[in-house]
C-alpha cells in the first residue's frame, strides 16, 4: 500500500498535548506522542519524513531540543528515529499466516515487549491531565465514544442528524456551547437514503450550504480488524474533500456492523472485538465516534444486547417518548445522569416524485420544546402501587441496603445493578411480616414480584432481583 501523507497540520494535536502540561512534563509526553506517531508511519498511514519533519518542529517550538537533563539534540534524534523507523534488524521475523478473516496478524501484538516500564503518573501529579477536547461541550468530546439508544422509530436518526448538522456548522446545541466546527462522516450501515433525505432537508429549511457532512451507505464488519483501515481512509478521503479535519463519525447501527459477517450482539466477546477496533480507529483519527443502537423489549434494562456495550462508552442517552421525545444520558464517565434534551419530530416536504406525489421525511422540529436544566432528571410518574407491593419494595431496598451479595456476571443483568437473591427478599418479607409464613407465602411473594415487575421498578433474571432506578 502506497503511503498517505496527510497535511502535517494532522499533528497538531500533539502541540496542543504538550502547552497543557507543566515543562518538566512535557519532554516523557513528546516521547509518548512519538511512539503513537510511529505506530502510523508503520502502518502506511503516515509519511516517514512529513511525520519526522513534523515532529523535530514540534520539539523546537516547545523548547525541548537544548533541554537541560534530556533535551539535547541526540536524545531528541534518537526519539524521533526510533519512533519513525519502518524496521528493526534485531527483531526476529514475525508470524505472516492470515487470520480468521484473511488478515495478516497483529504485528505490534506479536513483537517482543520492551524493557522500558510504563509511564507512570503518581498521586501528587494527578492535576497533570489534559483537557477534554470538546465539539460539543459535555457531550462530544475528541477521543471519547458515545451511544444512542431508542426503540426503532423513536427518533434516533433523526437527533443524530441535527448534532451532525450543530457540529458540522459550529452551532450550540441545546444548551451545549459549541467549542469548534468540524467535519462529520455518517457510516450509515442502514437506510443511508433516509439521512441524505433528512440532511436535505435542513439545506431547504435552515438555507444551509456547503456543511463538511458526508454520508457513506455501505454495510461494514467491525468485526474485522480491516474495518480500522476502510474507516480511516475514508474519512482522510472526506478531510480533503472538506478541506478541514473530521471530528464526529457516526455509525448507524452499531449492532448492523457486529452482526454483518455472523457476530451477536448478546456476546461480550463480539462487542469487545468491535470496540477494540473503533479504539484503534481513534488511535489514528482524532474523532468522536457516535454509535446508534436499540432498547431492548424491556426498554428499562437499557440498551439491546451484552452490557460489554454500556462498559465501554463514555456516554449512553437513552430516548424515550411518544410526541415528546425525551433524550436522558443514563450513563456517563465523569457527569452526572440528566436530561439532554427533549425534542419533536415534523414532517418536512422535499417536493414531488415522478408521480407528483410529495416525498416527505421527518426531522427535528424547531419548536421542541425548551432546553433542559443541564443537571435536571428526567422525572418518573408517581407510582401508584397497593399497599403490599408497596411494603414490599421497601423491604427489598431495605434488604440490598443491608447486603453485601455480589452481583452476578450476566449480560442480562445490569453491570451497576445492586440487589439480593430471591429466596433473601422472601426471608425479609417473612420476617416483616409483609406476607405471611403460615398462610400462601408463596402465592403472597409472587403477588408482589410480579406486580413491581410489571410497574418497572424491579428486574428479576433467574434467581436474582434488584431495583431498578
Amino acid at each position: 500500500m502506497d503511503q498517505i501523507s496527510p497535511p502535517a497540520d494532522r499533528l497538531d494535536y500533539i502541540s496542543r498535548d504538550l502547552s497543557l502540561v507543566p515543562k518538566d512534563e512535557r519532554m516523557a509526553l513528546f516521547v509518548e506522542r512519538a511512539q503513537a506517531v510511529g505506530d502510523l508511519v508503520r502502518g502506511d498511514f503516515l509519511n516517514t519524513s512529513v511525520a519526522r519533519d513534523k515532529l523535530w518542529e514540534i520539539a523546537r517550538a516547545h523548547n525541548l531540543v537544548g533541554l537541560p537533563g534530556s533535551g539535547s539534540e541526540e536524545f531528541i534524534a534518537n526519539v524521533i528515529e526510533s519512533a519513525v523507523a519502518l524496521t528493526d534488524e534485531n527483531e526476529p521475523p514475525l508470524p505472516t499466516g492470515p487470520d480468521a478473516y484473511g488478515s495478516a496478524p497483529d504485528v505490534d501484538r506479536l513483537k517482543p515487549a520492551r524493557s522500558q516500564p510504563l509511564k507512570l503518573t503518581y498521586f501528587d501529579e494527578s492535576s497533570h491531565f489534559v483537557l477534554k477536547r470538546s465539539i460539543l461541550k459535555g457531550l462530544i468530546v475528541r477521543g471519547e465514544t458515545s451511544a444512542f439508544i431508542a426503540p426503532p422509530g423513536a427518533g434516533k436518526s433523526a437527533l443524530m442528524t441535527e448534532l451532525a448538522v450543530h457540529c458540522a456548522s459550529g452551532k450550540d446545541w441545546r444548551g451545549h456551547k459549541a467549542k469548534e466546527a468540524c467535519g462529520v462522516v455518517i457510516l450509515a450501515l442502514e437506510r443511508a437514503d433516509l439521512y441524505r433525505r433528512r440532511l436535505q432537508a435542513y439545506r431547504m429549511r435552515d438555507g444551509l450550504k456547503g456543511l463538511p457532512v458526508a454520508v457513506a451507505g455501505t454495510v461494514i464488519d467491525l468485526l474485522n480488524p480491516n474495518c480500522i483501515d476502510l474507516i480511516v481512509s475514508t474519512v482522510r478521503a472526506a478531510e480533503k474533500t472538506f478541506g478541514r479535519d473530521v471530528g464526529l463519525i457516526i455509525i448507524d447501527t452499531y449492532a448492523k456492523g457486529i452482526a454483518a459477517n455472523g457476530g451477536d450482539e448478546d456476546k461480550a466477546r463480539d462487542q469487545n472485538r468491535a470496540a477494540a477496533n473503533l479504539r484503534n480507529v481513534q488511535a489514528q483519527l482524532d474523532v468522536h465516534i457516535a454509535l446508534v443502537g436499540h432498547t431492548g423489549k424491556n426498554e428499562d434494562r437499557g440498551a439491546r444486547g451484552s452490557n460489554a456495550h454500556l462498559g465501554d462508552v463514555d456516554v449512553m442517552v437513552q430516548i424515550t417518548g411518544e410526541g415528546t421525545k425525551v433524550a436522558e444520558i443514563i450513563k456517563a464517565n465523569d457527569q452526572p445522569q440528566r436530561v439532554l434534551a427533549e425534542f419533536k419530530l415534523e414532517a418536512f416536504d422535499l417536493g414531488s416524485d415522478d408521480e407528483g406525489d410529495a416525498i416527505t421525511t421527518s426531522i427535528v422540529s424547531t419548536d421542541s420544546g425548551g432546553v433542559p436544566p443541564a443537571t435536571a432528571a428526567r422525572k418518573k410518574p408517581k407510582l401508584n402501587l397497593p399497599d403490599k407491593p408497596k411494603a414490599g419494595l421497601r423491604a427489598l431496598l431495605e434488604c440490598i441496603a443491608d447486603s453485601e451479595a455480589q452481583t452476578p456476571i450476566d449480560e442480562h443483568i445490569p453491570a451497576t445493578a445492586k440487589g439480593v437473591t430471591l429466596v433473601a427478599w422472601r426471608e425479609r418479607l417473612e420476617k416483616t411480616r409483609v406476607i405471611n409464613p403460615k398462610g400462601n407465602p408463596r402465592q403472597e411473594f409472587q403477588r408482589i414480584h410480579v406486580t413491581l415487575k410489571n410497574a418497572g421498578v424491579i428486574g428479576i433474571w433467574e434467581e436474582f432481583v434488584w431495583a431498578v432506578t
